[in-house]
């Protein structure tokens, strides 16, 4: 069997087509499609780990509902100014009730962050131990929400049943009505 020379070219021509066929579109489409299976991987992986993370979003959502209702549920008070005579009238009354000398009551600059303000009031008294201590007491039951940041309390050894010195630095806490300014 002998193969025609037109036969040669017909086969020459087909190779030639096939290739060109692999080539210009089968390999191309065949390479990018590898290049989307490896990104469709890559995404469900990421998709993994952002569905691990997002199962800790319902524990948080069910944090802030829990801490929500404790604050709902508390008995202090942020008042919406900065009231702050009332609260220095109520201390000194508390110290003035408990047997207390020498009382300086000074209030420091205040603090403003976007939607609270914050006064420091520095306490400075003389007293006995149960005075001092009930003084505290005092602060800490108070409706409005006010925390002690420092307490210093000395007496001189050398000279006994000399009253205690006690200083206590509070912060009183009041929500700021003015919008403030966004950057």
């Amino acid at each position: 069997m002998r193969i025609e020379k037109d036969q040669k070219r017909t086969l020459a021509t087909v190779g030639i087509l096939v290739a060109a066929f692999v080539v210009g579109l089968w390999l191309p489409h065949r390479l990018q499609e590898r290049r989307l299976h490896q990104q469709i991987k890559a995404a469900q992986k990421q998709l993994g780990f952002d569905r691990a993370s997002s199962q800790g979003l319902g524990k948080l959502a069910r944090d802030v509902i829990a801490l929500r209702e404790v604050t709902d549920q508390s008995q202090k008070y942020v008042p919406q100014e900065t009231e702050l005579a009332p609260l220095l009238r109520q201390l000194s009354t508390n110290l003035q009730t408990l047997d207390t000398s020498d009382q300086v009551m000074e209030t420091e600059t205040s603090t403003t962050g976007q939607d609270y303000s914050v006064i420091p009031v520095t306490l400075k008294f003389k007293g006995s131990f149960p005075s001092a201590f009930g003084f505290i007491k005092n602060i800490e039951s108070m409706r409005r929400l006010v925390r002690i940041t420092r307490l210093y309390a000395r007496t001189d050894a050398s000279k006994p049943g000399e009253p205690l010195t006690v200083e206590i630095q509070i912060c009183a806490f009041s929500s700021s009505s003015e919008e403030a300014p966004t950057p």
